[in-house]
């Protein structure tokens, strides 16, 4: 074989690997985008999946709580009367069941009385005198709602917390409103539920005002 004809054979040679290290390469960058968007295809289910988790875990822990206040007003509502010292000692006696730092009844267009775990019983209490977001869940209790309140920051305790109120009726009529408020440090907890995720994961809960109150 001639040189010329040996000049082109090597051409067609080297002509057909740089085609099949082409078609390789390209082939390799495909299999790598379908793979790296399998991946995030993975991910993105896992945190909705673990989104759906943790929200289903909170709201039962809300429901757990409202239960708790439903189950009180009913006592009250069959009773009839609200005494200061057997709410206080009801309180006491039953925090070892709930995680309510606070617990108070204000009646409809009156004053009320609250009682803090390990701390003072407050009495003649003016609902407008409590926090804007507290004096709000009174109020939408006195209208026959059940309220679990935004979270707020109580300045007195430089804390977060949230508030449940649900009225208390007697003969079908709303006479007053029973409230409670626990820190979201509660909420710990539940978002520590271990994940499918690393463990380094951070579960964090956003307010409807785009700032994070969970971990604060």
């Amino acid at each position: 074989m001639d040189e010329r004809g040996m000049q082109k054979r090597l051409r067609k040679i080297t002509l057909f690997f740089t085609l099949v290290s082409l078609v390789l390469l390209m082939g390799s960058g495909g299999i790598s985008i379908l793979l790296n968007h399998t991946f995030q295809n993975e991910i993105e289910d896992q945190i909705v999946t673990e989104t759906n988790r943790h929200r289903t875990n909170i709201n039962r822990k809300i429901d757990t709580d409202l239960q708790t206040l439903y189950t009180l007003s009913s006592f009250m509502e069959f009773s009839g009367t609200i005494d200061s010292s057997q709410f206080a000692k009801g309180l006491y006696e039953s925090n070892n069941e709930n995680s309510f730092l606070q617990m108070g009844y204000f009646e409809k267009g009156g004053t009320g009385i609250r009682v803090t775990v390990n701390g003072a019983m407050e009495e003649n209490m003016k609902a407008e005198e409590t926090d804007s977001t507290f004096y709000e869940s009174i109020q939408k209790a006195w209208d026959g709602k059940s309220v679990v309140s935004d979270v707020y920051h109580d300045s007195a305790a430089d804390e977060d917390f949230i508030a449940y109120a649900v009225p208390v009726q007697k003969n079908g009529t709303v006479v007053g409103a029973l409230t409670a408020c626990e820190s979201t440090l509660v909420f710990f907890d539940v978002l520590s539920i271990k994940s499918g995720f690393s463990e380094q994961t951070k579960v964090r809960v956003m307010g409807t005002d785009g700032k994070f109150f969970l971990p604060a």
